[in-house]
């Protein structure tokens, strides 16, 4: 089946040029993305007249429904929002909730019209048998109420009704939100909290607006909310507050009395002190919301205004915190970072304690919110900053652990000001060496808020591990000495026992490791002399050990299975 182009056929000068388009609609056409699974979901086609009897190539608005019948009636309604552009009603008679039908309307632009609807009428009417046909037919630019504005009747024809839509009037708000001064030096405090003594830097905020509309009030009230430092997250220190109730947040009503005339209010907004805030890079967003009071609005008032939607209701703006860096106001720094340790190995086994001797500075334009982090290694824990030495600096640093990463993290100033050259020792213990490798390492950096070259070189501190053993052999003999020949003994030619092989003598060795460090894979040889002009000299008949060692000889023990007594 073809698509329906030209079952309705409506004239409209959309883009307000004088001249004639013509709006056609498709309802039956077919959106065939996938030639397997063809969805009918119609169409309209704006021709927009650019000459006489000359239209150029059309803009095409497609349906989302499948069988929605998306172009079945177009209507001109006029200009429904007051904006010099006529606007169209397009009837989708069969789409939405059990077929109930839709109408949306599109709004008119110098190019044609939006792309969205924006706003969409449902059919209220719902049938087992056949549906209410809701926006079958359409009929527009008729103003009903005489409120200046046209309204829009859309046909049921499976109920056999029509519903009438009253054009609500439109009220254009046009506001400005104005900070003064824009920049804010935080050593000017010209302004006093009544509650406090201390003055305080400070700054104006004023609101502005001013309303049009065809057929409204000359009295328009609007519901104002303006908040400060918006950006800053949930929870974040708003580094403003407004003078006269201490909150960063602030609804109030505006009442405006006369058409295109600007009414303005007034309000001073101070800032925390800087102890209480270390953000002074970003910029501090305001935003200025609004919305209709209907409050307001006259008792028995059945369309009351609203606001034109194709005006932003939303107004932001900033103001900076003046900082030292020229006339731009943007902060350039050159961060420089060394460091090294005040001994160059540490002993496993020692009780080491170890200082990181670390230099810190700048030589560009201020850093802000300055920090500088130090990765502790696994094998070492932090003790504190050094105090002892009056060349190093004093700094508050602090322990931080971050996901599974060990760090220090000490506060280097904000702004770390230029020309800034300081030295800092850092204390930490390292118990943890026995499982280490050669080295431990300690990676360094400084941070900063700054949007342009914020960090500085990337430093990493290697320590070398050693192990040194102070090891002690001692040995004794039981009994010290034997003299032979010994008297009344011969030895056996083949001896079965013990006392047929000689006199016994019991070797014992000590193996002491006086430290500090832990002997890991160590080995010791005891030799012996084993035999004399092809004898047995020293046979051995037993070994016995104390402590974790594992004993290999050569040769054999017992070779040749003496019975042996007891041997202690």
């Amino acid at each position: 089946m073809a698509s329906y182009f030209g079952y309705t056929v409506v004239v409209s000068d959309v883009n307000n040029d004088g001249m004639d388009d013509i709006l056609v609609g498709a309802p039956l056409f077919m959106e065939r993305e996938f030639e397997s699974n063809p969805r009918e979901v119609g169409q309209v086609y704006l021709y927009l007249q650019v000459s006489a009897l000359l239209f150029q190539d059309p803009q095409v608005l497609t349906g989302t429904e499948t069988f929605g019948r998306f172009g079945s009636s177009v209507a001109h309604l006029g200009d429904l929002n007051q904006d010099g552009y006529n606007d169209i009603a397009i009837g989708v008679p069969f789409a939405g909730k059990d077929q109930r039908g839709k109408v949306l309307i599109y709004n008119g632009n110098a190019r044609g019209l939006h792309s969205k609807p924006s706003q969409v009428l449902q059919g209220i009417w719902g049938s087992q048998t056949i549906p209410s046909g809701f926006g079958f037919s359409l009929r527009g630019d008729a103003d009903i109420d005489k409120n200046d504005y046209p309204d829009l009747l859309v046909g049921a024809f499976g109920e056999g009704k029509v519903a009438v839509y009253r054009a609500r009037p439109v009220v254009t708000v046009d506001a400005q939100l104005l900070l003064h001064p824009m920049i804010i030096n935080l050593e000017n405090k010209t302004c006093q909290i009544p509650e406090f003594p201390t003055p305080v830097a400070c700054f104006s905020l004023r609101v502005c607006a001013s309303i049009a509309g065809q057929s409204i009030s000359n009295t328009v009230a609007l519901m104002a909310e303006v908040q400060l430092d918006f950006l800053k997250q949930k929870g974040a220190i708003k580094r403003t507050l407004f003078l006269h109730n201490h909150q960063s947040h602030l609804i109030f009503p505006f009442v405006m009395r006369q058409q295109k005339s600007l009414h303005c209010q007034d309000f001073m907004v101070y800032l925390r002190d800087e102890t209480e805030f270390r953000d002074k890079l970003s910029p501090i967003n305001v935003s200025l919301n609004y919305s209709l009071d209907d409050s307001t609005f006259e008792d028995g008032l059945e369309v009351k205004p609203i606001l034109n939607h194709y005006r932003e209701n939303v107004v932001t703006e900033q103001a900076h915190i003046l900082v030292d860096c020229g006339e731009d106001n943007l902060c350039v720094p050159d961060l420089r970072l060394s460091a090294r340790p005040d001994k160059q190995e540490i002993i496993i086994g020692d009780e080491n304690h170890l200082m990181l001797i670390i230099n810190a500075r700048n030589e560009g334009e201020g850093a802000y919110e300055a920090e500088l982090f130090v990765m502790i290694p696994e094998e070492a824990d932090y003790v504190g900053i050094e105090r002892n030495n009056k060349g190093l600096r004093l700094l508050s640093c602090e322990y931080k652990m971050e996901n599974v990463t060990r760090m220090v993290v000490c506060d280097l100033g904000n702004p770390m000001v230029t020309g800034t050259n300081f030295s800092l020792g850092l204390r930490f213990a390292v118990p943890r060496l026995e499982k280490t490798n050669m080295s431990i390492n300690f990676d360094l950096q400084i941070r900063s808020s700054n949007k342009d070259n914020p960090d500085s070189n990337f430093v990493s501190v290697q320590i070398n591990v050693t192990a040194v053993a102070q090891v002690e052999i001692r040995g004794v003999s039981h009994p010290p000495q034997i003299v032979l020949p010994i008297h009344n003994w011969e030895p056996a030619e083949e001896p079965h026992k013990e006392e047929e092989v000689g006199p016994l003598v019991e070797h014992i060795y000590e193996l002491h490791n006086i430290g500090p460090s832990t002997i890991s894979d160590s080995i010791l040889e005891v030799g012996w002399p084993f035999s004399a002009r092809e004898e047995f000299l020293l046979y051995v008949f037993h070994l016995q050990t104390l402590g974790p060692l594992q004993c290999q000889t050569n040769p054999e023990i017992n070779p040749q299975d003496i019975k042996v007594g007891l041997v202690v």
